[in-house]
């Protein structure tokens, strides 16, 4: 049984040796043969990429620039916003509004707009408060009690303008967007505590 058993075992071996001879002579012949690519072929197929790479290049650059031009936009809204808020909350406390010298109240129609407003008004404390906002450059400043705030930093030049009409204290500006465009505030806000003819 053992001799039978090497025998057997002997032609499998050699039908395997074979058999891995064959297969590495057609791998041979695979490699030294003409299958694969061409010269022309490899151009075409570079071509190809560098037209797909520019098309999704130039896609992604689109994309960036809309979003970036979308978030200017957005920062002019919310500065804008920003000076709207503090600029309200201020004229709802206010009991005088005067012009950059503070002496002299407002008027309607000024001969050239105001560039400066003073707000003043007496706290629950009975402490006297005042804010004063003026244009430095292209800045909106907020000083209330000795202490300053840029509201903006983006403002067109010459856009900004205060008018008391009655008891309605308008302030008018203009804040730098998107692609030269420009977001516009007219907050008209009424005086509730403005004290007649002082």
């Amino acid at each position: 049984m053992s001799s039978r058993f090497r025998d057997t075992w002997g032609i499998m071996m050699c039908a395997v040796r074979v058999e891995r001879i064959s297969l590495i002579k057609k791998a041979r012949r695979t490699v030294s043969g003409r299958s694969g690519f061409t010269l022309i072929e490899m151009v075409v197929a570079l071509g190809l990429i560098t037209v797909a790479t520019g098309i999704v290049g130039s896609a992604l650059f689109r994309v960036t620039s809309v979003q970036r031009f979308w978030t200017d936009d957005m920062v002019a809204t919310k500065s804008l916003r920003h000076v709207g808020s503090w600029f309200s909350g201020d004229a709802l406390n206010a009991e005088d509004v005067v012009d950059s010298g503070g002496a002299l109240r407002l008027t309607c129609n000024p001969g050239a707009p105001e560039r400066e407003v003073s707000l003043k008004w007496t706290g629950t404390d009975g402490s006297a408060h005042l804010a004063h906002y003026k244009v430095v450059q292209d800045t909106l400043v907020r000083t209330v009690d000795g202490a300053s705030i840029i509201l903006t930093d983006e403002l067109v030049a010459n856009s900004v303008s205060f008018t008391l009409c009655g008891a309605f204290l308008t302030l008018s500006a203009e804040v730098k967007a998107d692609r030269n465009t420009t977001e516009i505030l007219n907050l008209r806000t009424k005086i509730r505590k403005l004290q007649p003819g002082a």
